[in-house]
């Protein structure tokens, strides 16, 4: 009817934002399945960025998707005329939520993924950032980023981002100060050890490198877990340097010249026995106490000396020198 195609072509402006519609009914619906293809199309490749990350809207896309489909499907004129007026205000609605989600990739995703990234950061060090702020900030930002619908909210994001890494940034700097602390203490015992011996120069800088590129790394670190290893790391390589120079100092057992009888004959001297010379062993006191016990007699500070006593005793029992590095 007359009726129902007026209906029709008000759907068509509303709906597409197409004012141009036929008159005549076979345009029409021609008009309509090629309005109705193309949103189909928009909504597959907004579809293509859920392949990259977790985001709003993808049932919104789906359920108009499907009912755009089922129009689409439909061959009779007068059954598809019916079919698009009975459901004009789920189409309505079901487009709408379209538009938003078609808004969002277009102009919001850049501060959603950055939200997303703030709650991975948060994520990996949620151990050692008890921050009241911190965690205040996290809880708006998750609110905002596992809302279904945030697209109203999305704005607030990027201020409580940035007032997340301004804080981040400032506890990670605190507790950074004293691992470098540690590290420049370690590299500083390295550097007095190498100024007692006359050693080459490319000896001196592959020794002293692992902790020039240590003290860089802590300058940048972004993570509480890798900044508080470093502290570990810089014992290890105090150790491993204090062997490094051990060795490269190390005297080189010459051979003694056999002597000659008269005639040319060689004599055997009688054979010595020659003690092993003695390794050094570097220990960092972490490596030697390997627990922080709670004392609190008499009784268990000598438990304590006698376990620590005959650790030392055995590094001397095996013909090694101990010293604490």
């Amino acid at each position: 009817s007359a009726e129902l195609l007026l209906k029709a072509r008000n759907i068509g402006r509303n709906l597409f934002d197409h004012a141009a519609m036929p008159q005549e009914e076979d345009g029409l619906m021609r008009q309509f399945k090629d309005l109705i293809r193309g949103g189909i199309n928009e909504i597959n490749t907004a579809m293509s960025n859920y392949r990259h990350g977790k985001y709003p809207g993808k049932a919104a896309l789906e359920s108009c998707c499907e009912l755009l489909k089922k129009i689409a499907g439909i061959r009779v004129a007068e059954e598809f005329f019916d079919t698009l007026v009975e459901n004009e205000a789920e189409l309505y609605s079901a487009m709408q939520e379209v538009k938003k989600v078609k808004g969002f990739f277009k102009n919001q995703l850049p501060h959603f993924d950055k939200a997303v990234k703030m709650l991975n950061i948060f994520k990996d060090n949620e151990t050692y950032v008890l921050d009241k702020e911190i965690n205040e900030t996290v809880h708006k930002v998750r609110a905002i980023v596992e809302n279904p619908n945030p697209y109203s909210e999305i704005v607030n994001l990027p201020g409580l981002v940035a007032k997340f890494n301004q804080r981040f940034a400032q506890l990670l700097q605190e507790k950074c100060q004293p691992i470098r602390a540690h590290i420049q203490a370690d590299y500083a015992q390295v550097k007095e050890e190498l100024l007692k011996h006359n050693l080459e120069s490319d000896i001196k800088e592959e020794i002293k490198k692992p902790f020039e590129d240590l003290l860089e790394r802590i300058d940048s670190a972004n993570n509480f877990y890798k900044a508080i290893a470093m502290q570990t790391e810089s014992e290890i390589l105090k150790v491993r340097c204090f062997d490094k120079i051990a060795e490269a100092v190390k005297p080189v057992d010459q051979p003694v010249p056999e002597p000659l009888a008269k005639g040319g004959g060689k004599i055997t001297p009688p054979s010595e026995e020659k003690s092993p010379s003695r390794f050094t062993q570097h220990l960092s006191v972490a490596e030697l106490v390997r627990t922080a016990p709670l004392m609190t007699n008499e009784a268990e500070v000598d438990r304590f000396i006698d376990e620590v006593r005959t650790k030392l005793k055995g590094y001397i029992r095996d013909n090694m020198n101990v010293r604490l590095v």
